[in-house]
């Protein structure tokens, strides 16, 4: 039986990265691989994952050893030297100049990343999990050899759950998924919240992730109580998947106003739900959506506002054509990283 090493610096269930890889893990046995999960930093009671340096030395050559790669990896240098067939799952990296007023540690990993990049030439294969996340190698790595597969799996909580036809609330409930974090541009949502409201008097925002850095979240608390919306936003926290569901299938539009998306997983959540969608455009979120009049390229606040009360006056927002549409776009993105295409990358990662 062949084994497929995962690995990465931080695998942490609720993470988009470690989603993944504890999906690729699942995918994998499905398809009939030895699974080995590998991570520096981790839950410690976590019996899936084990330390990453019980990895080396104990590798063979008929192994294929997936990395996970979004961030500076201090490993990088000695997995590639390891004698076994290697694929990187390429998440992209954050621009640093998102990060450098919140987070500098973060964004010195990212300048770190952005250099390590260039020694991806020694993977065997390279998978990106979007088009755009592919662009940023491009004049590093022969178009040919990068594969584009979702970082997505129809297994996935989310996509297991029943949920019941879209029906938006009447009341105005925003929705925003994914952590409180510098590159997120989640003040640019609270702008919009308070312009909306400003118009309809009548709109709320759920933000729903964790908040771990803490200056920012106090950053934002101070935005939306200056412009006086506080009252109107709660931040929930990390939630279960059945109430996540709930705010997916009642919600009068998920906000995606991040400066830097390699694929964002929130909006092919929302529109499995058939739930409206409105996107910054400039990252790969905008891959998503169904159609370009779906996702917005400004980055106006009251340009934001004016066409969403435009949408809510006319009721575009609960089409039930529209939602149709985006549930067959949805079905179309999580069917692109099926086990068979799966089986494919990692035949041609092992030389097959």
């Amino acid at each position: 039986m062949i084994r497929l090493r995962i690995c990465a610096p931080d695998i942490f269930e609720g993470d988009a990265v470690g989603n993944h890889c504890l999906g690729i893990a699942r995918m994998g046995k499905r398809l009939g691989y030895e699974i080995s999960i590998y991570a520096k930093n981790f839950e410690a009671d976590d019996d899936l994952i084990i330390p990453i340096e019980d990895l080396f030395g104990s590798v063979n050559e008929s192994d294929i050893l997936l990395i996970a790669y979004s961030i500076y990896d201090p490993y990088l240098d000695a997995l590639l030297k390891l004698k076994c067939s290697k694929i990187c799952y390429f998440h992209g990296v954050t621009s640093s100049a998102l990060l450098n007023e919140f987070d500098i540690v973060t964004a010195k990993l990212c300048r770190l990343a952005i250099k390590q990049i260039k020694k991806f030439k020694s993977f065997d294969t390279i998978i990106c999990n979007s088009k755009y996340t592919s662009l940023a190698l491009e004049n590093i790595i022969n178009p040919e050899r990068l594969l584009v597969i979702p970082p997505v799996f129809l297994d996935m909580a989310t996509y297991k759950r029943v949920a019941t036809k879209y029906s938006r609330r009447h009341e105005l409930n925003f929705l925003m998924v994914g952590r409180c974090v510098p590159h997120k541009n989640i003040e640019f949502a609270i702008e919009v919240l308070a312009e909306v409201n400003n118009s309809l008097k009548q709109a709320t925002l759920s933000i729903v992730g964790s908040t771990p850095n803490y200056n920012y979240f106090k950053f934002l608390i101070n935005k939306a109580r200056k412009l006086g919306v506080l009252s109107s936003i709660d931040f929930t926290g990390v939630i279960h998947e059945q109430a996540l569901v709930n705010l997916y299938t009642t919600t009068s539009g998920l906000l995606v106003t991040s400066k830097h998306e390699g694929f964002c997983v929130p909006v092919l959540e929302a529109m499995s739900f058939g739930s409206p969608v409105y996107v910054l455009g400039g990252s790969a979120a905008q891959e998503l959506c169904l159609k370009p009049e779906i996702f917005l390229d400004s980055d106006c606040p009251s340009a934001w506002a004016a066409r969403i009360s435009a949408e809510v006056n006319q009721s575009k927002l609960v089409k039930d054509e529209d939602a149709c549409e985006r549930l067959a776009r949805a079905s179309i993105v999580l069917n692109l990283a099926s086990d068979s295409i799966w089986l494919s990358a990692l035949d041609d990662g092992k030389g097959v």
